[in-house]
């Protein structure tokens, strides 16, 4: 019989899970009050759910490709691999998604999950690595109050330059409860499978 390990259940894995899950209980309580409250925080904590959902699949991937190394019996072997894997083999997510799914039967058949998982670590990468947009949008001079033509033609309008960051919306709400459920998916299916024990 072989021993193993679901890396659902790693502490470090469950930590960020429950703050994921505690901000998505933010929405749900704040969603019972029927008075609105301006300045509405809830996709806040939409984006706070979903990164830390991304953040516990990101662990679950390191987990489940540093573990097997704890198997290696031989000292200079098991080192070696361990120097290799945590140090000098730093896969992208997507890389190491990839890695997992060659290996992970349980993963390369459910397409619709690595999909979501792929869509989970587009949202977090829009999030922490947002990068500006360069528009020129056409508008009106900067013209002193009471200057404006009275008819306005194309001739009149000039670009004004901007950098334009994708903002937040409604959406990140609903987006934060899958993103949280497609991390349970996928880490439920991340499983370490030992070697054979002695009896």
């Amino acid at each position: 019989m072989s021993e193993s390990f679901a890396i659902g259940s790693a502490d470090e894995v469950k930590r960020l899970l429950a703050i994921a899950k505690r901000h998505l209980g933010y929405i749900e309580r704040s969603r019972s009050k029927e008075t609105v409250i301006p300045g509405d925080i809830k996709p806040d904590h939409g984006i706070v759910a979903s990164i830390f959902s991304a953040a516990a699949v990101e662990i679950g991937l390191n987990l489940f490709l540093g573990i097997p190394i704890l198997l290696i019996k031989d000292d200079n072997l098991r080192k070696f691999f361990a120097v290799l894997v945590t140090k000098y083999l730093r896969l992208s997510v997507p890389q190491k998604i990839e890695f997992v799914r060659e290996f992970c039967p349980q993963i390369r058949q459910d397409k619709a999950l690595l999909k979501r998982v792929r869509a989970l670590f587009e949202y977090r990468n829009s999030v922490l690595h947002s990068s500006p947009d360069y528009i020129e949008p056409l508008g009106l001079p900067d013209l002193n109050f009471g200057e404006l033509p009275s008819t306005i033609s194309e001739e009149d309008l000039v670009r004004h330059p901007q950098l334009v960051l994708g903002g937040t919306s409604t959406l990140e709400i609903e987006e934060a409860f899958r993103h949280y459920q497609t991390a349970l998916d996928f880490l439920d299916k991340l499983t370490v499978l030992g070697q054979e024990s002695k009896a």
